[in-house]
């Protein structure tokens, strides 16, 4: 979703639920390259069935609006979806954020689509295909987006609120 990878992150993990030992909760402070930055929680002990909003999903801010993209169980569903919310604001036909004379109207505007949630099988079923030779184009098994992804959550869990540099952990297992 992002155009860089993650590159640095701080965090705090700690344990909600005795069963789910040593942890079930993160929160971190994330940076992809040097102008992308943001906040990531994530935890698997929550008290209820239910989600409060905000949880479990992602937030990305960019300079003509922002994209939400969570995961929901909706009343009466059988299984969960993606909710891709896309918020952007702009002065109509100038691709401006802002007129700069400040007579431009500025509107907002925004999208949503929804996707079946595919998660881990989609991801098991594109990663054998990569290491079988085959490529399915979705770059969903990428062996080191794999890797980025165990990295990203070691440090995570590891970081006790001290940077923790993603490439060179990735680096150093390639």
């Amino acid at each position: 979703m992002l155009p860089e990878p993650l590159s640095e992150l701080a965090a705090f993990a700690s344990l909600e639920k005795e069963y789910l030992a040593p942890h079930d909760t993160i929160h971190a402070i994330v940076k992809a390259g040097h102008r992308i930055n943001g906040s990531l929680n994530m935890t698997w002990a929550h008290p209820t069935k239910g989600r409060p909003e905000g949880t479990d999903g992602y937030l990305i801010i960019g300079t003509k609006g922002w994209i939400s993209v969570r995961q929901l169980t909706l009343p009466g569903a059988d299984a969960p979806i993606l909710r891709v919310l896309i918020k952007t604001r702009g002065v109509p036909g100038t691709g401006l954020v802002g007129g700069g004379d400040g007579a431009s109207e500025v509107q907002e505007s925004e999208e949503v689509h929804e996707f079946a949630v595919q998660g881990v099988v989609r991801e098991l079923e594109s990663f054998f295909l990569a290491v079988s030779g085959k490529d399915d184009g979705l770059g969903l098994g990428d062996p080191l987006g794999a890797l980025q992804d165990v990295a990203f959550l070691e440090a995570a869990l590891k970081s006790n609120g001290e940077v923790a540099d993603l490439k060179r952990l990735v680096e150093g297992h390639v």
